[in-house]
């Protein structure tokens, strides 16, 4: 049976062997040591990401988890240590029916009751020659660490959450600024066009496009509000505050994109992520657990010990004695109907799952960062499409009014031009979003270790 065991324990699953580097990524520099969000050069976020964590009621609960399996590994290794403790008992029986009274004729000077009273200090504990019960130790502090990396993966989401509703925000104001400029703009440009009509320059249609052109901004910036209120409230919530609390102070216009972080190797995932990091540890604890398994179905050995003292009070007469015991055993399983050996298959099957568990989460997190850095290319690539049709749109718009102002071209030209304008500079306030909303999708792709100062 031990040599079944011994094979059974031997088996194990290859972990994936990770790929040399990321396609598109820079791969000659490790990741910064500061929290990957101050590259957008805005303190105030320091502070709200802060604020996040500490009132995320979901991380409440996984600290919680954390400190249930801290505490049952220290219960784990307390069985390597001796177990001392001090008893006492005593008890009180009919003489007659006693080994003393049963064995002689009763006479008038025998006792009625006896009484026999004992305290003893007494040590046992169970020697650990095969190390199952370090083993079961070293697989619950696997566990922790797994759970503290569940943890560290769900503070990074928090942030995340938090920064992107800050970036929102932003976003949301800049819209409302861009279209309350628009609405300033068509208001002049109707003032304009119903001066030129009471001078006959115009027809009344131009007047009436313009006043529904004007309508037509009038009408989105309600929505506009709506949508930086709902931001607001997002971001309040996120942090812990309620919807009667003032809303953070935060920029007025979107950061710049930063540089390009250092992506590392996808090795380096395996320390960075914290998701990876909980895979790996609970790899280890698969592995830990099922050696215990196995070393749990050998023989196991035993000492106790006990000195103190017992004491019997017959009649008026008590006497005391001082008393010691030590003693030793040894267990060895013969038959227990296959049961060690199911166990062992069963610890066997649970780490084929983690490692398996393991390399999913490390394809899949690979093909994340390779997804992010693709991502980000496209959206520079839309963002500087945007910033020259914006450029374009503004010198068109602006030709088009003096044109327009001397006589020299229709006032649909500077309607549509306009109109151009206005969802050019709405498409790159898009784009600048998604830009660094891609950004921030490559940081939790890659993971960081480094944000630790937020704990």
């Amino acid at each position: 049976m031990i040599f079944l065991l011994a094979v059974l324990s031997a088996l194990a699953t290859d972990v994936y062997t990770p790929a040399p580097q990321f396609e598109g990524g820079s791969s000659g520099e490790v990741l910064s040591s500061d929290p990957w969000w101050s590259e957008l050069n805005e303190p105030l976020l320091d502070s709200l990401v802060v604020e996040g964590l500490k009132a995320n009621l979901d991380l409440g609960i996984a600290n919680t988890r954390l400190r249930q399996a801290e505490a049952g590994a220290a219960q784990t290794i307390a069985g390597v240590f001796p177990y001392v403790s001090f008893d006492m008992q005593g008890s009180t029986s009919p003489y007659e029916d006693s080994s003393y009274g049963s064995m002689i004729p009763a006479t008038e000077a025998d006792p009625d009751y006896y009484t026999v009273a004992s305290a003893m200090f007494t040590a046992s504990m169970g020697l650990d020659v095969w190390g199952a019960q370090t083993l079961a130790w070293r697989s619950m502090r696997y566990q922790a660490q797994a759970t503290s990396g569940d943890n560290d993966a769900l503070r990074l989401s928090v942030s995340a959450y938090v920064i992107g509703a800050a970036l929102d925000t932003i976003q949301y104001r800049q819209r409302e600024q861009i279209l309350s400029r628009q609405l300033g703009t068509s208001e002049s440009l109707l003032e304009l066009t119903e001066l030129r009509y009471e001078r006959g320059d115009v027809t009344a249609l131009d007047v009436l496009q313009q006043r529904q052109a004007l309508a037509a901004t009038k009408a989105q910036l309600p929505s506009a509000k709506a949508a930086v209120r709902a931001s607001e409230h997002r971001l309040l919530l996120l942090i812990g505050r309620t919807s009667a609390d003032p809303v953070p102070e935060l920029p007025d216009t979107l950061p710049d994109l930063p540089v390009d972080p250092s992506t590392g190797t996808p090795e380096d995932l395996l320390v960075n992520r914290p998701d990876l990091r909980a895979a790996l540890a609970r790899v280890d604890a698969s592995r830990t657990s099922k050696q215990s398994t196995v070393a749990s179905a050998l023989p196991s050995v035993g000492l106790q010990a006990s000195t103190g003292w017992t004491a019997l009070k017959l009649g008026d007469d008590t006497t005391s004695d001082e008393t010691w015991s030590v003693a030793g055993s040894v267990s060895v399983p013969i038959f227990n109907g296959g049961r060690a050996v199911s166990a062992v298959k069963s610890a066997r099957a649970a780490e084929d799952g983690s490692v398996l568990s393991l390399n999913k989460a490390y394809i899949g997190a690979v093909q994340e960062v390779e997804i992010a850095l693709v991502n980000e290319q496209a959206q520079v690539d839309q963002l500087e499409a945007y910033g020259l049709q914006l450029e374009a749109a503004s010198l068109t718009f602006t030709e088009s009014r003096l044109r327009y102002i001397a006589g020299e071209t229709s006032f649909l030209n500077v309607l549509n031009s306009h109109n151009g304008e206005q969802q050019a500079a709405l498409s790159y306030l898009s784009a600048q979003r998604n830009l660094l909303g891609a950004r921030l999708n490559l940081h939790q792709a890659l993971g960081s270790s480094t944000w630790e100062s937020t704990k």
